[in-house]
């Protein structure tokens, strides 16, 4: 309500695990219900990612993720709300509290890791906005000829795309580029 009383063109409210944690359903009421309250666009970054994915025409994922390898396997679930097939997930194993020090090619060499073991998949998937993918983007789409998405990067272009910024941004994937 702060930040909607401040003049914001959106508001995007994070935390895939809290956005889903009613199901998806409920989370899109929620959104709906935010916007008449507040008179101002409402994103999540659930549904940011879903709209990418969705832009991006994703169908056969692998999802490299960054937390503890024993998170993968819920981190790679959420693959299944954005419409995606999830061929194959890692982790990088860093503990929440030292996800600031992951090194910026993390995402790279877990994008290599994954497409090498499935090269049937259309998409990688970098989620998690709170580690540096932004930098992994071009250099594994144009390694591998697939879409990556990062959820940093999903949920910029959404909530530009949704506040009429339509400009083509080149050097961080296919979904700026394109869409």
């Amino acid at each position: 309500r702060e930040m909607a009383a401040a003049g914001v063109d959106i508001i995007v409210l994070g935390g895939v695990p809290i956005n889903l944690s009613r199901g998806s359903a409920n989370a899109q009421q929620m959104i709906q219900d935010l916007e008449a309250e507040l008179k101002v666009k409402v994103s999540t970054s659930a549904s940011a990612q879903a709209r990418a994915a969705k832009a991006l025409g994703c169908k056969k994922v692998v999802v490299a993720q960054p937390y503890a390898h024993s998170d993968t396997d819920r981190i790679a679930s959420y693959a299944l709300h954005f419409g995606c097939e999830v061929l194959g997930a890692t982790g990088w194993g860093s503990p929440f509290n030292q996800i600031g020090r992951i090194p910026q090619h993390a995402a790279v060499e877990l994008g290599r890791k994954l497409m090498r073991a499935h090269p049937d998949a259309d998409t990688i998937l970098l989620p998690s906005p709170h580690w540096p993918t932004a930098g992994a983007i071009e250099p594994l789409e144009r390694e591998f000829g697939v879409n990556v998405m990062s959820a940093q990067q999903a949920i910029v272009w959404d909530a530009l795309r949704r506040c009429g910024v339509n400009d083509k941004i080149e050097g961080y994937g296919r979904l700026f580029r394109e869409f």
